[in-house]
């Protein structure tokens, strides 16, 4: 049976969605009594959750990839700033954010516009160029360049390290372990988590991103952030502190790297980012 992702988040949404959920209502009041959080928009009631398309999540048919990595941050940016200046379609822009991202419980699936802006914020699509997160993105292209000794410079486009990657049989997705929309990342923690412990909510979140990680089939698990690859730490390696281990699920058996941002405020400082680079570079030239 094919895996539809949209189809479960969007029924995980609707489960705890509406403020008979006291857990969750009780953790986003916290939030929203804080001085700085009275506008903060509610990622569970109010905003949809992030979207995926089926490629995305696929294992790539074709048989000259030979590498599949799999980026995971922690969950998605709602920016603001960026969406108003993104395209909803080939006629209209993105006015209205929050309302373009508004989640409706009562409609029988998510919206096709939001799939398609949600893919070209991750990919850069023809006819939408715009839209993609460049910020975030181009350094994560630079990063498999690097673990790979391909080289570049600041003039090299987008378009010219996707062409480098596809040479080297190089295929990469960039996948959450959450689907929360949200801009700061403690107050989705604090959603998500308990006590330091995963919620009923942010648990099949997670079990849905394990499913997506089984169906993608990965060479590699490579976490871009922190708190993730602490939990990643956690959930997959009984606690063990160690910059990279194998990981099993099911019949697949793969490598975890772990790591901090790769760009932004919180990015790792070069020294790490390097040592991250080798330690990737190291297994991958043995294969």
């Amino acid at each position: 049976m094919n895996l539809d992702v949209n189809k479960r988040i969007f029924d995980i949404w609707k489960k705890f969605s509406g403020y008979k959920n006291k857990g969750y209502k009780e953790n986003f009041d916290k939030l929203i009594n804080k001085k700085d959080n009275k506008n903060l928009k509610d990622p569970l009631n109010q905003l949809c959750p992030i979207t995926y398309k089926e490629s995305e999540y696929t294992k790539p048919k074709y048989s000259r990839i030979k590498y599949r990595f799999l980026f995971a941050g922690f969950n998605p940016s709602f920016n603001e700033k960026h969406y108003k200046n993104c395209k909803k379609n080939d006629k209209e822009m993105i006015k209205d954010p929050s309302n373009f991202f508004r989640f409706d419980k009562n409609k029988i699936e998510l919206n096709k516009e939001i799939i398609d802006v949600d893919y070209s914020l991750r990919n850069k699509t023809h006819g939408s160029e715009i839209n993609y997160y460049r910020r975030y993105f181009k350094p994560v292209l630079q990063f498999i360049c690097d673990c790979f000794d391909i080289s570049y410079d600041k003039q090299t486009s987008i378009d010219q390290m996707n062409e480098y990657l596809k040479r080297k049989s190089i295929n990469h997705v960039h996948i959450d372990p959450f689907f929360i929309r949200g801009t700061v990342q403690k107050d989705a923690e604090k959603i998500l988590f308990n006590e330091g412990e995963l919620n009923e909510f942010g648990r099949d979140q997670f079990k849905l991103f394990e499913k997506m990680i089984y169906n993608y089939q990965p060479t590699a698990i490579i976490a871009i952030n922190a708190s993730t690859s602490n939990f990643l730490i956690n959930e997959w390696n009984n606690g063990r502190l160690e910059t990279s281990f194998d990981f099993k699920i099911k019949s697949l058996r793969t490598k975890v790297f772990c790591g901090g941002m790769l760009s932004g405020g919180r990015a790792m400082d070069n020294y790490s980012k390097k040592r991250l680079v080798k330690e990737i570079s190291k297994v991958f030239k043995t294969i």
